[in-house]
Parts: structure tokens; C-alpha cells; sequence
């Protein structure tokens, strides 16, 4: 259930809810991120929400994610899938983010959101690229350094 949605780079709406706080800074993200891009919004929506989920520090564990343990990482086109059909940019979208910034900076990030998520603006050569580089940093920052190997859950 969304609690808050953005109506353009000056106009964001949140539902009075215990974590509307939380939910603000989200929204204000995506706001902020419409000023950089006006055409921005959901275009592409793995960023679009990878962004504000980063900037808001809503980190979900990979190592609590099934499909990341058993090795599978969404692409990034499956990761635009309808909103209703996929919800994986919502336990990704921040650790796609902090890569981002790792990798670039946070001027890599503004120069994803000005290109509309061509990650050739990052050195990358094609999406698979960047997906590829992606699954090795999580797997090195989150699986490796805690002495896991894919396959294996937080203790």
C-alpha cells in the first residue's frame, strides 16, 4: 500500500501514518530528484525508487532476501516492472544506490537521474554490465564480508 506519492518537483502528499516522518523523506526525494529531471518519474523506476529508498536509509539486508541468498539478483528491466507485479525495487533499490555512490558518488547518482538511468554515463557498457557489477559488491559487501557464502541466511 503506497502512504505517499509526488505530484511534481514542488508537491508531494503522505498519509498521516506512524512512520510518515520516514515516508516524507522518501517522497521528498523523489521531489527533489524531478528538480534535477523533470522527466524523471519512474523513468526508469528501478532508480526512480533506488534514489529515495538510498537517500532515506531504507536498507532491507540482502542477506535476508531468498532470492539474493540462492544467487538470483534482478535485472534492472525486471526491477521496471509494473508495480504491482514486482516489489524487488523496494529491498534492492538501496543497496543499488549505495553501489552507485560507491562506485561514482553522489554525483554519480545525479548523473543517472539526468540520463534517465543510462548507466553507459557510469562507464558501464550495457545494463548486464552493471547488473554483473552490481551482484559482485553486494555479494563482496554484504555476503563475503560477513563470512557467507550464497546460500547461506543471516544467523
Amino acid at each position: 500500500m503506497a502512504t505517499g506519492y509526488v505530484t511534481g518537483p514542488a508537491g508531494l502528499r503522505v498519509l498521516a501514518v506512524p512512520s510518515v516522518a520516514r515516508n516524507a523523506t522518501h517522497e521528498m526525494s523523489h521531489a527533489i530528484s524531478l528538480r534535477v529531471n523533470p522527466t524523471f518519474a519512474n523513468r526508469p523506476r528501478w532508480l526512480w525508487e533506488s534514489v529515495a529508498l538510498f537517500e532515506n536509509e531504507e536498507l532491507v539486508d540482502p542477506r535476508s532476501l531468498s532470492y539474493l541468498t540462492s544467487g538470483r539478483f534482478p535485472t534492472l528491466a525486471e526491477l521496471d516492472a509494473d508495480p504491482n507485479a514486482s516489489r524487488q525495487v523496494y529491498e534492492v533499490g538501496y543497496v543499488i544506490g549505495e553501489f552507485v555512490v560507491a562506485r561514482a558518488g553522489r554525483e554519480g547518482l545525479l548523473r543517472l537521474i539526468r540520463s534517465n538511468g543510462d548507466v553507459t554515463v557510469l562507464g558501464f557498457a550495457s545494463p548486464a554490465a552493471f547488473e554483473s557489477e552490481w551482484a559482485a559488491f553486494v555479494r563482496a559487501r554484504y555476503f563475503a564480508a560477513a563470512g557467507l557464502t550464497l546460500g547461506e541466511a543471516v544467523p
